[in-house]
């Protein structure tokens, strides 16, 4: 019958795409472990191979529920923050998981004024947001 033709077919596909998702989760793992570290050269590395998986909404969040872009906020890496978001990248509302957002991890690291201020006033982040507990940024 047809579907048992189809299935050989099925199967490699499905296969294919398990593999594409893993090689994903692994370059979303590394970007934000070189976000993380200030790692500026890495980051713009990775972000050329994300870019082939970006997919309207898709936050690249990472195995810790955060992607690359709320990293490089809570450890105030101004020049990658400033390259993601140039970039598209990342949006500057994306969400973590728990409802996060670039905005609410820059405003948890004692001096990070300059790079709260960028975020709101050139790249337009919504202070108003509410992560999924109620907090705001």
């Amino acid at each position: 019958t047809m579907a048992t033709l189809d299935d050989p077919m099925r199967g490699r596909r499905q296969e294919q795409r398990k593999k594409e998702k893993m090689k994903r989760d692994s370059v979303v793992e590394r970007l934000t472990t070189h976000a993380l570290m200030g790692d500026f050269k890495g980051v713009c590395q990775l972000s050329r191979e994300i870019q082939e998986w970006k997919e309207i909404g898709d936050p690249f969040n990472g195995e810790a529920g955060w992607n690359a872009l709320y990293g490089a906020c809570v450890m105030n890496h101004e020049d990658i923050v400033k390259f993601l978001l140039r970039n598209k990248v990342f949006a500057v509302d994306c969400r973590s998981r728990r409802g996060w957002t670039p905005l609410m991890g820059a405003s948890q690291h004692f001096g990070a004024l300059p790079l709260v201020s960028q975020l709101v006033e050139t790249f337009k982040a919504r202070v108003n947001l509410r992560d999924k507990a109620g907090g705001t940024a």
